[in-house]
C-alpha cells in the first residue's frame, strides 16, 4: 500500500479531531467503483478520521462516504494496516 499523508488536521465543535489521509496520487485515482467498494481502491485513496479526546476513534470514512458502506467505518488496525503507522502514535488528539 502507498504510503499515506495526514494534510489536516482540525477541532470539530464536539471535541473530536478530525484528520484527513490522503494516498500518494489521490487525485489521479480514478472514480471506479471496485469489488470491494467503499473499501476499494478509491475509497481507501481518501479516509476521514474522527479522534476523541481520550484518543479512541469516533468515526471513520471513505471517499466513497461511509453510507455506501451500511454504516460500518474502518478500525484502528484497519487504518494503522493502511498507512503502515501505528492509530494511537498518529492521530493524537488535541486537548
Amino acid at each position: 500500500m502507498a504510503k499515506k499523508t495526514i494534510i489536516y488536521e482540525r477541532n470539530t465543535h464536539y471535541g473530536e479531531t478530525f484528520y484527513v489521509c490522503l494516498k500518494d496520487g489521490f487525485q489521479n485515482t480514478p472514480m471506479e467503483r471496485g469489488d470491494k467498494c467503499p473499501f476499494d481502491e478509491y475509497g481507501l485513496s481518501m479516509i476521514a478520521v474522527f479522534v476523541r479526546k481520550n484518543g479512541r476513534l469516533a468515526s471513520s470514512t471513505t471517499r466513497w462516504n461511509e453510507a455506501l458502506a451500511g454504516g460500518k467505518t474502518l478500525t484502528p488496525q484497519q487504518i494503522s494496516q493502511l498507512i503502515g503507522r501505528d492509530f494511537y502514535k498518529i492521530f493524537i488528539p488535541n486537548k
